[in-house]
């Protein structure tokens, strides 16, 4: 085979897995943006479009290179030894290895892989002079042995697994998240110096301040009101001192700074954030201020509090589509299960070992972990991502492969299932991808293994937890579990419900499809000229009814072919098998040189269907069927056009038919096979094969008295003449995301955006004082316009400046309106003969300039 036809191959059969791959990891990657954290989503989302990119290149790229390249990937041909001495005998034949038969060159290895599984392997050949003894040869692999003791003890194997990454698990429980900190650092960093000089002398609080702030422009005592707020602040758990509590230079912001009882990153400091949150109600009513609680350890705790709170909805979306890719791939309901319980176990198994070295410090000296305590908050989602698309393809590599020598198996057996089939096939798909992901595991563990002992402090968590974590799923869980339980199961390990199985669609992961193809690629024969090639198919349907089997025809182009039975379920099932809506479930069909079902889409586009039973108008069916590029018609029910109107236009629109389209194959079913033979005479086509599926001498295979509606199915397919494109499939995938973009944009109300303004307010207002009391109506005016009015809606989203900045940012547009408070509103206001200052002696609330939003200047 020339490296050309290799590259195709290896492309048609391993693509399907390289996609499965790459959605995976897609969908892990896509999942981070549950975090609602916006630089996590960004990444995700960078993330996934370089994996898509990557699986875009192995598809299109490497196989185009492979191409160019030719023979030469292969590397330079080594010269064998009768080429260096010419004195060596050449031989016609080769030499067999020891212990091996001689395989014979006229079999190809696709017919001889065949062969050795209807056959069972040959026996050794007979030992030759000074070969070791057989026992020495016989030997069996590592991984022979290995599944050999798993599968002939898997509820030992099970319970052992589940109990010790269980126990692995319970340190989980006490795993603590939080940002990175200087005291973090390596001990000889300035950084984590200072951080521990701090800690040491004025208490560990002083290294993480938190901050209150809230607007205080309607107070009349802003100074006391702060002091107040503080020393009630003070009283509070958990608070070592409050440090500042002061209104800023305008009086508008209070500002209070409080030196928490413990570091940063200590759990006791979350608790008091939270603490000092539940009191906002309580100084709102007391004091009547809107106290939030900021700072940078408020700012961390708040994204550890989120990145913990995603990790539910998070697990829930990547393991519950994984339920469903795996169903799909693997026509089972007990393997995803039974993967997606892995992927969990390995996930809190990896999470118990990140907890039991930074959080216990077992093993931290080992692993030059400087400072035990919390660990980054990142680490669990990008384990449980990361985590999640390598144990998908570990399972992918390890039952596909099972999945293959069950169904070869099965085969060999005419279809008759017992626990000792199920479990060879345990055992022979282990055996033969236990290298696979040995290998894989290894480079994968290797890697991040590699940033533990010398790494970042912030990245040795999220390392460690991810060496673990593959360790533990690829050797622990999918080369020890998954076959002990594979192995309990048996043959239930591939049940799925039938009404489930018609739902879902079809992957083919491990490209049997093309495999298939590609070995049936000159049958017949080279080149054949017929149309129509069947050899013993067969249809059973799911309810275990076969209602027809063992049918082999050849009809050439330009033929006709007619299908006729006790029963017009069988032969309708045989048409529209033969027009691609219907799968066989054995034998062989081409329709056109294509394979059947592989090709399906191709024949499903390239032939009509006309149900004429029960039709009110048969010859318009006819010519709708005939329409698109028909080069089959399948006419079901022939012998339907009874009244001589309708049968004559039958007639003519098959013979108009054939004069278009000469190389038309008309393929019908009739209850009389006489009016229908005598109708396709008329028609121009006196040579008509038949094809009887009576049952000769047994009574009918299927009873009258089965069901219609088990016939539905086809008959709806029959119907679809649009065969399912790939823009089809990409409108499906487009749709949802079209719904949800038009949601989002509705509940965004773009209206309130446009008309949205931003609004400056400078207040050089200085209050006065009448009767004993200080009035500043100016700092009251400023609030009321803060705060608006719940009865009445505004635009306009307020900001307190100074004159200063209100006039750069009304000039660079930062603002669209500016309302300025001038000296002396407050006794203005008091005095109602008194002007205001910086006035023309029109007395006035206000200078107000506005620019719209064009940018011109005007009142508003």
């Amino acid at each position: 085979m020339d490296a050309e036809e290799s590259a195709a191959r290896a492309t048609g059969t391993a693509g399907s897995a390289v996609v499965f791959a790459g959605v995976t990891v897609l969908i892990a990657l896509i999942g981070l943006a549950f975090a609602n954290i916006p630089f996590l989503t960004t990444m995700g989302i960078a993330a996934a479009v370089a994996v898509a990119i990557a699986v875009m290149v192995s598809l299109t790229l490497t196989p185009a290179f492979l191409g160019f390249a030719k023979g030469r990937v292969f590397g330079w041909k080594r010269r064998g030894r009768a080429q260096r001495d010419p004195q060596v005998p050449q031989r016609d034949t080769q030499v067999p290895e020891r212990g091996r038969p001689q395989r014979d060159p006229q079999v190809p290895e696709r017919g001889r892989a065949q062969r050795d599984r209807d056959e069972g392997p040959a026996p050794d050949a007979a030992p030759a002079a000074g070969d070791p003894p057989r026992s020495a040869r016989s030997r069996t692999s590592f991984a022979a042995r290995w599944v050999g003791l798993v599968t002939r003890h898997p509820i030992v194997t099970t319970v052992a697994v589940v109990a010790a990454l269980g126990g692995l698990a319970i340190p989980a429980t006490s795993l603590a998240l939080a940002l990175p900190n200087a005291g973090m650092l390596p001990a000889t960093s300035e950084a984590r110096q200072s951080y521990d000089l701090v800690g040491e002398h004025f208490g560990p609080g002083f290294n993480g301040p938190l901050i209150m702030t809230g607007t205080i422009v309607t107070s009349n005592d802003p100074l006391t009101l702060m002091q107040d707020i503080g020393k009630d602040v003070e009283k509070l758990p958990g608070v070592k001192t409050v440090a500042l509590a002061t209104p800023n230079a305008t009086a508008d912001t209070g500002i209070v700074q409080i030196i928490p009882t413990t570091a940063p990153d200590d759990p006791a400091t979350a608790d008091l954030v939270r603490e000092l949150r539940a009191q906002h109600d309580r100084i709102l009513d007391q004091y009547g201020v809107d106290m939030k609680v900021t700072g940078f350890t408020a700012v961390a705790i708040d994204i550890s509090d989120r990145l913990g709170g995603a990790l539910l909805p998070f697990g829930i979306f990547v393991v519950g589509l994984s339920l469903i890719l795996l169903t799909i791939v693997f026509r089972s309901i007990w393997v995803p299960l039974k993967a997606a319980a892995g992927y969990l176990l390995s996930v809190a198994a990896a999470f118990g070992v990140v907890s039991l070295v930074f959080i216990h410090g077992v093993g931290a000296e080992l692993l030059n972990v400087t400072k035990v305590g919390p660990i980054i908050s990142f680490m669990p989602i990008v384990l449980m991502g990361v985590l999640f698309g390598l144990a998908m393809d570990y399972e992918v590599f390890l039952v596909s492969r099972m999945r293959e020598d069950y169904v070869h198996g099965r085969r060999r057996r005419d279809r008759r299932v017992d626990r000792q089939v199920a479990t060879d096939a345990v055992r022979s798909g282990f055996t033969a991808s236990a290298r696979v992901v040995t290998a894989a595991a290894v480079i994968m563990f290797a890697v991040f293994a590699a940033f533990i002992p010398e790494g970042d402090s912030s990245l040795k968590p999220i390392a460690l937890g991810l060496a673990a974590g593959i360790a533990i799923d690829a050797f622990l869980v999918r080369m020890t579990l998954v076959p002990a339980v594979m192995a309990l199961l048996g043959a239930k390990a591939w049940w799925m419900p039938r009404w489930l199985d018609r739902v879902l669609p079809r992957f083919d992961i491990e490209g049997e499809a093309v495999e298939r193809e590609i070995s049936l690629a000159e049958w017949p024969e080279p080149h054949t000229t017929a149309a129509i090639v069947a050899e013993d198919i067969e249809l059973a349907a799911h309810d275990g009814v076969t209602l027809y089997q063992d049918i082999s025809v050849r009809v050439e182009a330009g033929g006709s072919l007619l299908l006729t039975g006790v029963d017009p379920r069988a032969t309708r099932a045989l048409a529209l098998t033969i027009a691609g809506r219907v799968g066989p479930t054995g034998g062989r069909l081409k329709v056109d040189g294509h394979l059947l079902p592989e090709r399906a889409v191709w024949v499903r586009a390239h032939a009509g269907v006309a149900l004429l039973g029960g039709s009110a108008d048969p010859a318009a069916d006819v010519r709708r069927a005939l329409r698109r590029r028909t080069r089959l018609l399948v006419v079901d029910g022939l012998d339907a056009a009874t009244t001589p109107g309708g049968r004559d236009q039958v007639t003519a629109a098959l013979r108009d038919a054939a004069s278009v389209t000469p190389g038309l194959v008309i393929v019908a079913t009739a209850d009389d096979a006489t009016r229908a033979r005598s109708l396709l005479a008329e028609a121009g086509r006196p040579d008509v094969d038949v094809v009887d599926l009576t049952p000769r001498g047994a009574p009918p295979l299927f009873p009258l008295c089965l069901r219609g509606d088990r016939m539905r199915l086809p008959i709806e397919r029959a119907r679809s003449r649009r065969p399912v494109t790939w823009l089809t499939l990409l409108g499906v995938l487009l749709l949802p995301v079209l719904i949800g973009g038009v949601l989002v944009a509705a509940l965004y109300n773009p209206t309130e955006r446009l008309d949205a303004m931003s609004a400056a307010i400078v207040n050089n207002d200085e209050p006065v004082t009448v009767d004993g009391q200080t009035v500043p109506l100016g700092r009251q005016l400023t609030a009321g316009l803060v705060k608006g009015s719940d009865d009445v809606p505004s635009n306009l989203d307020w900001t307190i400046s100074n004159t200063d900045d209100a006039e750069a940012g009304l000039a660079d547009g930062t603002y669209q309106a500016v309302i300025t408070i001038p000296e002396g509103f407050s006794a203005a206001a008091v005095s109602p003969g008194q002007e205001l200052s910086g006035t023309d002696g029109t007395a006035q609330a206000g200078d107000h300039q506005g620019r719209d939003r064009a940018g011109c200047p005007g009142d508003r």
